[in-house]
């Protein structure tokens, strides 16, 4: 069960930093990963169930996150968004809940049929994630 959950992690990471450059601002990448991150998992719905049910069991113990290179490049840009005073200085655990776990409940509405995330409804989404964090 792990293993598929890291590899899941690990699939989910090279796609969603496809295209993500350094030379891009910080707004700029959290915005390709927001969107990038919605929609692989947009178009892997047995990938985010599976990922949603195993991270509330134990099993989750045993995995390092450190293992996950988005994960990884998350906290360093996050890091270096609040060293350059662009986004709030707040522990790292609770900006990634703010910016990327609503991700977890559109999909599920979206799945649900109560509310279609079209484009704009993605775009505008994740601006609002973008605001929870920038300063």
């Amino acid at each position: 069960m792990t293993v598929i959950y890291c590899n899941i992690r690990k699939k989910a990471g090279k796609s969603v930093l496809t295209n993500i450059d350094a030379n891009m601002s910080i707004n700029e990448r959290f915005n390709a990963i927001w969107i990038n991150s919605f929609s692989f998992y947009l178009n892997h719905p047995e990938y985010i169930q599976y990922r949603e049910q195993f991270e509330q069991t134990k099993m989750m113990e045993e995995v390092n996150t450190d293992e996950f290179e988005l994960n990884n490049y998350i906290i360093e840009m996050f890091t270096k968004g609040i060293k350059d005073k662009i986004i709030q200085d707040l522990p790292i655990p609770i900006l990634i809940s703010f910016a990327f776990i609503p991700i977890i409940t559109l999909l599920r509405i979206h799945f649900s049929d109560i509310q279609i995330m079209a484009e704009k409804e993605i775009i505008n989404a994740c601006k609002i994630a973008w605001k929870a964090i920038a300063i």
